[in-house]
This record gives C-alpha cells, sequence and structure tokens, in this order.
C-alpha cells in the first residue's frame, strides 16, 4: 500500500525534535511512526502521522522546511529473514531501497542520545518505563506484558 510521510529537515541542535513535535500535538496530530536520520549539523525527520497534509501545513506555517513524499507499507512476520527477503525481491527486480523504519501501534521507542546513561536516568525520574534489553530481544509471543 502506498501511504504518504512527512519528511522534516532539521538543524542538529537540543530541542528542535521537541519543536515539530509540540506543533504537531498543539492541533492534535497523532504520530504513528518516525525515523530521524543525522549528521553533525543536520538530521531528516521523517513522520507518520494521521493528518498529513495538516501536519504539513502546519510545520510549514511554523517554519520548518517539509515535504509529504510516498513509502510503501509492508507487512513481515517477526521471523529470521523476513526483512532480508523483501530486500532481495526488490533488489532482484532492480529497486533500491532508499530508506526504512518500522511502523507500531505499541509505544516502545528506541532512542540514542548523547549521555544515555544520563538519559536513562532523567527519564526514570520523569516517571517513564526503561525497557531492559532483554525485552527487546523476545519473540512478540513470548512478550508477558501484552
Amino acid at each position: 500500500m502506498i501511504a504518504r510521510q512527512i519528511s522534516v529537515f532539521l538543524e542538529n541542535r537540543p530541542g528542535r525534535l521537541s519543536d515539530v513535535l509540540e506543533e504537531l500535538a498543539a492541533v492534535g496530530i497523532n504520530l504513528r511512526a518516525i525515523a530521524v536520520a543525522d549528521t553533525t549539523d543536520f538530521g531528516i525527520m521523517r513522520l507518520m502521522v494521521d493528518r498529513p497534509d495538516e501536519a504539513e501545513a502546519r510545520l510549514k506555517a511554523a517554519g520548518f522546511t517539509c515535504t509529504i513524499n510516498d513509502v510503501i507499507s509492508v507487512e513481515i512476520p517477526d521471523t529470521p529473514g523476513a526483512l532480508a527477503k523483501v530486500t532481495r525481491t526488490l533488489a532482484n527486480e532492480g529497486i533500491n531501497v532508499n530508506y526504512l523504519y518500522p511502523f507500531s501501534r505499541s509505544a516502545l521507542l528506541l532512542l540514542k542520545t548523547d549521555d544515555n546513561r544520563r538519559a536513562v536516568e532523567v527519564l526514570s525520574r520523569a516517571g517513564f518505563s526503561i525497557v531492559d534489553e532483554d525485552h527487546l530481544y523476545r519473540p512478540e509471543e513470548e512478550d508477558l506484558t501484552k
């Protein structure tokens, strides 16, 4: 299925991710998936939201550089080699994958910060649940928290 995502160009500095997310939250736009690729000076934030046209208009009005792009959504099983099969199928037909990221309806977030140990402490103090590494490696059917 072809879907529409928003790509946002951002300066790589503290608070810019929050600025985008707060703009969307202010008008009740729900974030469904996110990916951020960075360099030293800038990054590209890719977002799936429930109202992409409204989100694009809101972000542009707030001064962000953004575009709507088409992406493909493909369901794959949680088994070894499933993603490899998708990418090999495309490669065999001469189709290049520019980027990919997961879309999940769960609220589990993976992030890298410039100080991961301190970030864990800060988020824990603020009441966020930090998931241990073993939890991430279990297949979903073994996940006892559901």
